[in-house]
């Protein structure tokens, strides 16, 4: 089983430990998760598989810890521009 393989289940572990049975929020979080994962912040991921983030902690994490470093300085441009 590859490493990715194995942090896929911890994470799914760590999913109904966190939210139980409660299946609506764990799709949604799960969709969440993956988007991160998969778009917003790719170093997210490697993060996940060498370790450095444990599935348990990337399950509980907010939104903007999520987010790539350089997707907040974006997004802190834009609140500097607004105001």
């Amino acid at each position: 089983m590859t490493e990715g393989a194995k942090v896929g289940i911890e994470i799914s572990q760590a999913m109904v430990a966190e939210y139980g049975n409660n299946k609506v929020h764990i799709q949604n979080r799960f969709r969440s998760l993956i988007n991160a994962l998969a778009s917003t912040n790719p170093q997210l991921r490697l993060q996940l598989i060498n370790r450095v983030i444990d599935p348990k902690k990337f399950v509980s994490m907010q939104e903007a810890d999520l987010t790539s470093d350089e997707m907040k300085r974006k997004n802190e441009e834009v609140m500097k521009y607004q105001m």
